[in-house]
């Protein structure tokens, strides 16, 4: 009896998987970093951020160790990986003599770079990079200029000159109009009686034009109270009123409001002349980040000090500031940072409340 012919078919499949892990962001905490801050500059939330990094279990949102190295989340725009889920050989046909494979042929190993096509490598990576900073610094933004506008999910050069002109944070100019820029556009078009959309069109460009773009190397930590960079704008509220709008610059780090910042910087340069270090822990906080302190005060969770309702904290006057003192209790300080502000402070404009010596404020 004649057998059969049987032939077995391939079916190949494509699943997407997310990028690996060695594909994500990492940061390396700071002094004062919190969980709701990363949040905020990295795009992302509080919960995911937790579940990304499981060693976070035990560990309070605002006592993240510093040095620790967390996993932020892949960058913006990563592509997904593609892989073959199955792979199937076809059986022989009768009569052939010999089998037939469908399916992708497996990539020849690469050979591994000697230093020299490293070294190589990496010099026309930053060549490129240069030339690519020096055509943006020179360029305009032909979107806008043409009749269009740039608004949140857009990409790209102009999308990062933009973000100059808005004078954002150097790591923040990263070419994604994500909600941090549409926060400065916002922020910015309300200071300049413009259509608060959040929307870069003509209107805004001009006003942008007209200011000037502040350069993308001037950072906090190069400031000098000559000349400090706007980084945005915001409300700000005493005992629960609001009193306007306030320019708000960045010190190591840290938001904070123009004259508080002068006075700060006078007062570090004095204190590191005396070999004492001041740093800032906390500056200006709007009203989502006093909410999100005040209920991690009242609903107990471990690692919140005491806070005031939104709008009753004196950090959202833009006066006040919490400096790296050390002492045995709240209201007691000590060591070398809290004694040279204790003597030396005042000089400055800067006076602590007694209920915490952590907390400084500019009195004038």
């Amino acid at each position: 009896m004649p057998v059969a012919s049987q032939t077995s078919t391939t079916s190949t499949s494509t699943t997407l998987r997310p990028p690996r892990d060695d594909a994500a962001r990492t940061h390396v905490v700071r002094t004062g970093d919190t969980l709701w801050d990363l949040s905020r500059t990295y795009g992302t939330d509080v919960a995911t951020l937790r579940a990304r990094n499981p060693q976070l279990a035990h560990i309070p949102d605002t006592a993240l160790p510093i040095g620790m190295r967390l996993n932020v989340g892949a960058p913006a725009g990563a592509p997904a990986r593609a892989t073959n889920a199955s792979t199937a050989t076809a059986a022989p046909t009768a009569g052939s003599g010999g089998t037939t494979t469908s399916g992708a042929t497996p990539a020849p190993a690469r050979a591994p770079a000697d230093a020299t096509t490293v070294r190589q490598s990496r010099a026309a990576a930053q060549a490129g990079e240069s030339a690519a900073r020096a055509r943006l610094a020179s360029s305009t933004l032909p979107t806008i200029a043409g009749g269009g506008w740039l608004a949140r999910g857009a990409r790209g050069a102009e999308v990062e000159k933009a973000q100059q002109l808005l004078g954002l944070p150097r790591k923040a100019q990263d070419g994604v109009f994500g909600p941090q820029t549409e926060r400065a556009v916002r922020d910015f078009q309300s200071a300049h009686g413009l259509n608060d959309d959040g929307v870069i069109g003509r209107h805004t460009l001009e006003a942008l034009t007209r200011t000037g773009g502040r350069p993308a190397s001037t950072t906090a930590t190069t400031a000098t109270a000559a000349h400090l960079p706007i980084v945005g704008y915001d409300t700000a509220y005493e005992n629960g009123r609001n009193i306007g709008r306030i320019a708000l610059t960045e010190i190591e780090g840290k938001r904070v409001s123009l004259p508080t910042a002068k006075a700060y910087l006078a007062m570090r340069e004095a204190a590191r002349r005396d070999g004492v270090e001041l740093q800032v822990v906390s500056g200006f906080r709007d009203n989502a980040k006093q909410a999100y302190l005040y209920n991690g005060f009242v609903n107990r969770r471990p690692g919140f000090n005491p806070a005031n309702p939104p709008g009753y904290s004196n950090h959202q006057n833009g006066r006040a500031l919490d400096l790296n003192t050390d002492g045995p209790s709240r209201s007691v300080g000590s060591g070398r940072v809290y004694n040279w502000l204790a003597q030396n402070a005042s000089r400055f404009g800067f006076h602590r409340i007694p209920s915490e010596h952590w907390h400084w404020e500019l009195r004038r």
